[in-house]
C-alpha cells in the first residue's frame, strides 16, 4: 500500500515525469478520447482516480464524460507494478485546437526514486546506460500500451522522460525512428508509409515497436 503521506509529499512529485505518451489523430474526436481514457483507467494496472493528489484515499472520482476541445486536465491515480509495488501516477490529457489529442500515463521521478536508483548521467537525462531498471520498466509500460491499442488503436506512442511534448504523428520521420533513444510505438500502416529500415517487433493488432538503438540500451 502507498501511504497517504508519501503520495501527498511534494518531493514525490518532483523531478518531472517518466511517461507513456500516446497521440489520437485526427484532432477533436471527443468520443474517441473518452473511450481511450476509460480503457486506460479500466486496466488492472490502474487504480482509483482522484482530481488532486490531496484527494488520495479520501475522495475518488471517475473519467469525465466530456473534455473541452482546447484544454488540459489531470487524473491522479496509482498503478500496480509487476512485483505488486504500488506507485503514484497522473494521467494527463492535453487538447489543442487543430492538433491531435494527447494522453500520457506519467509517473513522477520522485515516486520512481523511492523504488529505483535514479542516475541522470553526464547529460542530465535518464538514460539506459546509467539506469538498470529502465528497460524492465519500459516493458511494463509497453504492455499497457499494447492493451490499450487492442481496444482503442492510437496513432503514435512513445515512452521516456518528459516525452509528452515531443510526440507528433504528423511530423515524425523514418530518420527520427532510426535514431530514437526511447521506445516508439506506431501502427502498421504508418510503419509501411515511413519505410523504416531498422528492425521492429510486432505487437498485438499490428502495432510496431521500435526499441532504442543498441548503444543507448547497453
Amino acid at each position: 500500500m502507498l501511504e497517504i503521506s508519501t503520495y501527498q509529499d511534494k518531493d514525490s512529485w518532483a523531478g518531472g515525469y517518466y511517461e507513456l505518451a500516446i497521440e489520437l489523430h485526427p484532432d477533436g474526436d471527443t468520443k474517441r478520447l473518452i473511450n481511450a481514457l476509460e480503457i486506460l483507467c479500466g486496466l488492472d494496472e490502474v487504480n482509483e482516480l482522484y482530481e488532486s493528489e490531496l484527494d488520495y484515499k479520501v475522495k475518488a472520482t471517475v473519467v469525465p464524460n466530456s473534455i473541452d476541445e482546447e484544454s488540459s486536465c489531470r487524473l491522479y491515480t496509482t498503478i500496480n507494478l509487476p512485483d505488486n509495488t504500488i506507485i503514484g501516477a497522473v494521467i494527463i490529457i492535453l487538447r489543442i485546437e487543430g492538433e491531435a489529442d494527447l494522453i500520457s500515463l506519467s509517473i513522477p521521478i520522485g515516486m520512481l526514486g523511492r523504488i529505483y536508483p535514479i542516475d541522470y548521467g553526464t547529460e542530465f537525462s535518464i538514460n539506459y546506460k546509467f539506469n538498470d531498471w529502465q528497460k524492465s520498466f519500459d516493458e511494463f509500460l509497453i504492455s499497457i500500451a499494447e492493451k490499450l491499442y487492442i481496444l482503442e488503436p492510437f496513432n503514435l506512442g512513445t515512452i521516456g522522460w518528459e516525452v509528452l511534448a515531443e510526440i507528433n504523428q504528423s511530423e515524425i520521420t523514418a530518420s527520427e525512428i532510426e535514431t530514437a533513444k526511447t521506445p516508439i510505438l506506431i501502427p502498421s500502416d504508418l510503419d509501411k508509409e515511413l519505410q523504416v529500415e531498422r528492425k521492429s517487433a510486432e505487437l498485438a493488432n499490428g502495432l510496431r515497436l521500435y526499441l532504442p538503438i543498441e548503444e543507448d540500451i547497453n
